[in-house]
């Protein structure tokens, strides 16, 4: 009888583990996926920071050439 017991209380606690195993493997895979999106994530913000700071530079060699041209009309109406 006590074999019997002992064979069940192993079977349960076999099972009650491999819940708990399968279980962390959920976890894993949901952790696994939040940090590939937030990877993503960033991926695409670096890409649009990078569009942002050309556009940036573009500008400001714009209003460069304008503040020259100003600059130029100034002086030649001296």
């Amino acid at each position: 009888m006590r074999k019997k017991n002992t064979s069940q209380m192993r079977a349960a606690k076999v099972r009650n583990l491999t819940e708990e195993v399968q279980s962390l493997h959920e976890d894993v895979s949901k952790l696994t996926r939040a940090v590939q999106a937030a990877q993503e994530a960033q991926q695409q913000t670096q890409e649009h920071l990078h569009i942002e700071e050309e556009k940036l530079s573009n500008v400001s060699k714009v209003n460069q050439k304008l503040s020259q041209q100003v600059d130029a009309i100034c002086l030649s109406e001296e």
